[in-house]
């Protein structure tokens, strides 16, 4: 194994190692996913058999289109590691098959240094494309990454990851780690400028209140909606604000206190941006110091 923090490129905040279901989900959300694909590729099968899941364009790089089509796979395009980047960092651009810029970036077998370098100029670049290392070394560059792995660790991570595209619903998790938070309100500024208004409000600490984001059928501020204005969207409960009487009953049931009625006279909480373009939430996004967590910690999975 090599590791590539030598390789490492300054980007603001570096990323994050992910659990599989978190990954999953990242890709879910996804609109345009992109795979990208490299000479170190060797799970070809599991790229296969991933397609019957998710609708993603693929891109072979390197010498990896021959062996990709003796496994069956199709690449939308052959073109050179640098050559997509540089497209992904054009707003822009139309992507692969000419349906809109993509959101989502999945590297994976691309050489080490290679990849942090391309990762680099995406984290740098390119706001608009989220981005994903599928390799079984821990990538700083990218947004979400794989911890460091061995080949075997690596080949059941990707096998939970397949499975986890299989889940009909996640109970997503949103937390902050007190010790790595600066107290420095960048968090509440993304929040504002993604939704006109911050759903983040702060403790007398200056430290982030964030949601319990509970099961829907289990959430508190749901139960007490008379006008049924707080619903379920894929796991995330949101609020109609054409529904919402801002009678406050959510904000007095809810144990964190996070939702509350605001001076618009409706109820706001945080969606972890589902209700938005973002494919990482923007608090999370703008967190450089990593204080802000989210992912998936359990999941209910589709009757085979």
């Amino acid at each position: 194994m090599v590791a590539n923090q030598y390789t490492n490129v300054p980007v603001p905040g570096l990323g994050k190692a992910a659990t599989p279901a978190t990954i999953a989900m990242l890709i879910k959300k996804s609109r345009r996913p992109v795979l990208v694909v490299g000479s170190d590729a060797t799970h070809l099968d599991w790229i296969r058999d991933i397609s019957g899941e998710i609708d993603f364009t693929s891109v072979a790089t390197a010498t990896i289109a021959g062996p990709m089509q003796e496994h069956g796979i199709v690449p939308d395009r052959i073109m050179g590691a640098a050559e997509i980047t540089n497209l992904l960092s054009t707003p822009e651009w139309q992507g692969i098959r000419g349906e809109g810029q993509h959101d989502l970036a999945i590297y994976m077998g691309v050489i080490d240094q290679l990849e942090a370098q391309m990762l680099a100029t995406l984290k740098n670049f390119a706001p608009h494309v989220a981005t994903v290392s599928l390799s079984p070394e821990y990538q700083p560059n990218a947004d979400l990454s794989v911890s460091n792995l061995g080949d075997s660790e690596f080949d059941e991570f990707l096998l939970a990851v397949g499975d986890a595209l299989s889940a009909e619903t996640f109970r997503y998790t949103h937390k902050v780690d007190s010790i790595k938070c600066t107290e420095c309100g960048d968090c509440v500024f993304a929040c504002e400028k993604e939704h006109g208004k911050s759903r983040i409000r702060l403790s007398e600490a200056r430290v982030p209140l964030l949601c319990l984001h509970c099961l829907p059928d289990k959430a508190k501020c749901a139960a007490v909606c008379g006008v049924g204005a707080i619903k379920d969207n894929s796991g995330i409960l949101v609020v109609d604000y054409e529904l919402c009487t801002g009678c406050g009953a959510c904000e007095d049931a809810c144990p964190a206190r996070h939702i509350f009625v605001g001076d618009d006279g409706v109820a706001h909480k945080c969606t972890l941006c589902m209700d938005s373009a973002r494919i990482i939430p923007a608090c999370v996004a703008a967190c450089k110091g990593g204080a802000m967590i989210y992912g998936v910690e359990e999941k209910k999975r589709n009757k085979r």
